[in-house]
């Protein structure tokens, strides 16, 4: 059974973790797929979509203006990254990368179809077209082998050059007599 939850981050102070909660009879597993700030992740909570704070019941009571969780396409996506971004109201969720750069969050398309199934979402401009989705996977496979096969010829070329220079090189055999 999947559920959405949210918890404290590990990562930065203050901070809150939308996880994935699978339960069954092995035991509990949580997969962490998008990190919020209090503010967003307190505007999320509640059953207008079905999230829930797991263990944080200090907010309990507190009035907060909800808002809805709304997930929609990358405009002008790049062959080979995620197709979803996520939006908390108005607010697109952001994130920092490792060099500094505040970006928009991507979402993979298995947690987009898990919050479809399991929570409370809306989809800009409407519900996503899971068909297109598959063809654009392809695509991206096909780009992907593309440009493996044009290093691949190349890796070849160079290869020979240095086999023909290499033979070039070596000192021309003496005739048989």
């Amino acid at each position: 059974m999947n559920s959405f939850v949210l918890m404290s981050s590990r990562a930065r102070e203050g901070d809150f973790d939308l996880v994935l909660r699978t339960h069954d009879l092995s035991g509990t597993d949580y997969s962490r797929f998008l990190r919020l700030s209090e503010a967003q992740a307190r505007a999320i909570a509640g059953p207008h979509t079905g999230i829930f704070f797991l263990y944080d019941q200090k907010f309990a009571g507190d009035e907060v203006e909800s808002q809805p969780l709304k997930i929609e396409r990358v405009p002008d996506r790049e062959p080979g990254t995620r197709a979803w971004q996520v939006r908390i109201g108005d607010e697109l969720v952001m994130g920092t990368r490792e060099d500094g750069a505040v970006v928009p969050r991507r979402l993979e398309d298995y947690y987009v179809a898990e919050l479809e199934r399991h929570a409370t979402v809306s989809f800009e401009p409407g519900q996503p077209d899971w068909h297109l989705r598959h063809v654009e996977s392809v695509e991206d496979e096909v780009k992907s082998l593309k440009d493996r096969v044009v290093e691949a010829i190349e890796k070849a070329r160079k290869a020979r050059a240095d086999w023909v220079a290499s033979r070039a090189a070596e000192p021309a055999e003496a005739p048989n007599p």
